[in-house]
């Protein structure tokens, strides 16, 4: 079943990225959904830092590789049907601060049509 709870989400995100995770869920359970397999991130980049603020960030632009990570139904174990053709890696960029002594990811962007 699909949970947030037992996990360290709330650990690394906070406010808009966090709000999505915790919907994206409700979505998966009410559609008797689970997520299978795992994203994988590579070539994180850092593409802007404001250290010095009162509350530092750092925006980071990586590839989101999502071809090992499927919608399954719960019940069959089986892949869900999808109803889109969607691109299996693609440029996610992040936007994270400092806050008490670790970074969160604040707000994520998916860039669909820039395939990395």
């Amino acid at each position: 079943m699909p949970a947030v709870e037992g996990t360290d989400l709330k650990r690394y995100a906070a406010a808009d990225a966090l709000n999505e995770a915790e919907e994206t869920v409700v979505n998966l359970k009410s559609n008797g959904r689970l997520m299978t397999g795992k994203p994988v991130l590579s070539n994180p980049t850092v593409t802007g830092a404001e250290l010095e603020k009162k509350t530092p960030n750092v925006s980071v632009s990586a590839c989101l590789d999502v071809s090992k990570w499927k919608i399954t139904d719960k019940k069959t174990g089986k892949p869900a049907p999808v109803t889109y053709t969607a691109v299996s890696k693609y440029v996610i960029t992040s936007l994270l601060e400092r806050w008490d002594g670790s970074w969160k990811v604040l707000r994520d962007e998916l860039h669909a049509d820039q395939p990395c």
